[in-house]
């Protein structure tokens, strides 16, 4: 048996109490529009298929995920407009759907460096090469550090997600994800001088 709960609906501009349970509530909930799916969902596919990659490291799967993780979206547009920060759920649902991939078949993801590199526009050829080998190291260290750190440095250095959406998607408390991107920032820092000192 469900238990019924208090909902206010406005009916011709007047306020309505009614007790539902919570799948009338969804049934009653505005169905998001095709339009409305792709205009909130589009944007974020790049930052899911970025995250997947920096997870699974092989393309076609990172593309995989993202399309098996918006069709999931579609399949609950019905509920999408109840979720208050869609972004961060995304990124979360596509997290989740790594992290069952390389639980499932023993995914791994080192060794790879398939990430796409997007150098900085209006410098010299020189100048992209240089970042590109840049980023590629920084790439391989996030890599190395703990998962947790690794996922809290690409969600804010490369995503840019505030501390509270990783929080939210990666169910860490704020204080967790703090201590973690300061560690993983102080590591990748250490081990980046460490090449440029030696040359490697």
């Amino acid at each position: 048996m469900y238990s019924r709960q208090a909902l206010t609906v406005l009916v011709d501009g007047k306020k309505n109490h009614m007790s539902v349970t919570f799948m009338e509530a969804t049934r009653l909930a505005p169905e998001m529009s095709p339009e409305e799916y792709t205009r909130r969902i589009k944007p974020v596919q790049h930052k899911m298929y970025r995250f997947a990659l920096h997870l699974l490291h092989d393309g076609a799967t990172a593309k995989d995920v993202v399309q098996d993780v918006s069709l999931k979206l579609w399949q609950q547009r019905q509920k999408l407009h109840q979720i208050e920060n869609l972004e961060a759920w995304c990124i979360r649902l596509t997290k989740n759907r790594c992290i069952d991939l390389i639980r499932a078949k023993g995914y791994r993801n080192d060794g790879l460096d398939s990430q796409p590199e997007h150098p900085a526009p209006g410098l010299m050829p020189d100048g992209k090469t240089e970042q590109r080998d840049l980023m590629q190291k920084v790439s391989r260290l996030i890599r190395q550090l703990p998962k947790n750190q690794a996922m809290t440095m690409h969600l804010r250095d490369i995503e840019g997600l505030s501390y509270q959406e990783i929080a939210e998607t990666l169910d860490l408390s704020l204080s967790q994800v703090k201590v973690n991107i300061h560690r993983a920032r102080k590591t990748v820092r250490r081990e980046l001088e460490k090449i440029t000192a030696y040359g490697i």
